[in-house]
């Protein structure tokens, strides 16, 4: 019966840590870009029932 050897981690802590920190900061940005997305949304429905 052969041994089999365990794998290596693909990806280091440090790397993982620094991957999920980068995950972390992109969807921050992402919802600001929603939320100015949804209130220009609202301000073009606003303007279009004024008129």
């Amino acid at each position: 019966m052969r041994l089999l050897r365990r794998p290596e981690p693909p990806f280091e802590r440090e790397d993982v840590d620094a991957i999920l920190r980068a995950m972390f900061d992109i969807r921050v940005e992402l919802t600001k870009i929603r939320k100015a997305l949804e209130e220009e949304d609202d301000g073009e429905e606003e303007e279009e029932s004024s008129s």
